[in-house]
């Protein structure tokens, strides 16, 4: 967020000297804004909801790319509200409906967390437990024959299969 200095203030003040009154504590409101504080660009600015990125994470783990992540979820949208006014709050709410570059770069955290970074480690460690389940499964054929063999940096992991 960024800082428009804007002079709203909330001052609450609890003193032991009154705890002994029915009203000890003491609130100040100053609710006197610079900007305006009920407007969709007032909206763009909130925090995104932790439903909505778990629900982008679900897609992501459905192999969706972040577009057709952002398409998917912007359509469920449209298809569970009625209202009009609704739709057009729940379109403007940064919480509800978060832009391409915050869906980008939760897809890249969601990818190298469960791959790695390109070439790192934990993606060959990965492939290599799954081509071991493979393996373990009684088709009869192995996934891979001989040595395999993946470079990581200037280092060789083989496997016996």
């Amino acid at each position: 967020m960024r800082d428009i200095y804007c002079t709203a203030t909330i001052h609450i003040r609890l003193e032991r000297r009154r705890l002994s009154l029915t009203h000890p504590l003491e609130i100040n409101l100053k609710h006197t804004h610079n900007h305006v504080i009920n407007s969709a660009e007032v909206l763009s600015f909130r925090y995104i909801k932790r439903e909505v990125r778990e629900e982008l994470v679900k897609l992501f783990i459905d192999e969706h790319s972040p577009s057709s992540a952002l398409y998917v979820y912007e359509d469920i949208l449209h298809l569970n509200i009625t209202n009009k006014q609704e739709l057009i709050e729940n379109l403007t709410d940064r919480a509800i409906n978060p832009d391409y570059g915050y869906v980008a770069n939760l897809f890249q955290q969601y990818r190298e967390e469960t791959l790695g970074s390109c070439n790192g480690e934990s993606m060959f460690k990965r492939l290599e437990i799954i081509v071991e389940d493979y393996n373990n499964l009684d088709h009869g054929v192995r996934a891979a024959r001989g040595l395999v063999s993946f470079r990581l940096r200037n280092q060789v992991l083989t496997s016996p299969y």
